[in-house]
């Protein structure tokens, strides 16, 4: 409400009010807006007109934050899949490369802890 406005000074007004108060933000509810909107008439609001938000809006939205997620599930599992082949066309097993192996071989002093190897690239 008011002239000059953008989204961006919508979407400023809601956010402040949502971490300033407790109470419900609902906009402004009185008509007088419409005629004088330079009239500050609930300070507790932010300056937009009324909007409600219904059970429907947010069943569409938790909907929508499922298929987000969803999404995001597939794409890690696909990058950790692409991970794992890398390491395979490596010629590497992923335990192998955890461990530090390159040959296989047990010697008789893997028994000793000697902490993380660390190998030269």
């Amino acid at each position: 409400v008011g002239p000059g406005c953008t989204d961006e000074t919508l979407l400023s007004a809601i956010a402040s009010a949502l971490h300033t108060s407790t109470m419900p933000i609902t906009g402004q509810l009185s008509a007088a807006v419409e005629k004088n909107p330079g009239v500050w008439l609930n300070t507790s609001q932010p300056l937009c007109k009324a909007f409600m938000v219904t059970d429907e809006d947010i069943r569409k939205q938790e909907e929508l934050v499922q298929q987000v997620r969803k999404r995001l599930e597939e794409a890690l599992m696909a990058d950790m899949l692409a991970h794992v082949e890398e390491i395979a066309r490596d010629g590497e097993a992923p335990a192998e490369k955890l461990r530090g192996e390159e040959d296989g071989e047990d010697d008789e002093e893997d028994d000793v802890d000697r902490g993380p190897e660390i190998e030269n690239v």
